[in-house]
C-alpha cells in the first residue's frame, strides 16, 4: 500500500477530475500515445502534437455543454 498512496495519483491530479478528463482516461488516449512513441509509430514530438489536438478537441465539447 505504501508504494500505491506515494506513486499514483487519480485522475486530475494536482487539481480535480471533470468530464474531460474523465473521456481521456476511459478511451486510454495517453497510454495509446505512450505506445505509439514506444513502437516506433511516432516521434515523442509528433504524438505530444497529435494528441494535444485531441485533447483540446475533448476539453472544447465538454465546456460547449457547459460540463467544464
Amino acid at each position: 500500500g505504501t508504494i500505491a498512496e506515494r506513486y499514483t495519483n487519480n485522475p486530475g491530479h494536482p487539481g480535480y477530475t471533470n468530464a474531460a478528463i474523465d473521456e481521456i482516461f476511459n478511451k486510454f488516449l495517453i497510454p495509446q500515445m505512450f505506445a505509439e512513441v514506444a513502437q516506433g509509430k511516432r516521434t515523442p514530438e509528433e504524438a505530444a502534437r497529435v494528441y494535444d489536438r485531441s485533447f483540446k478537441r475533448i476539453f472544447q465539447k465538454w465546456r460547449n455543454l457547459g460540463k467544464i
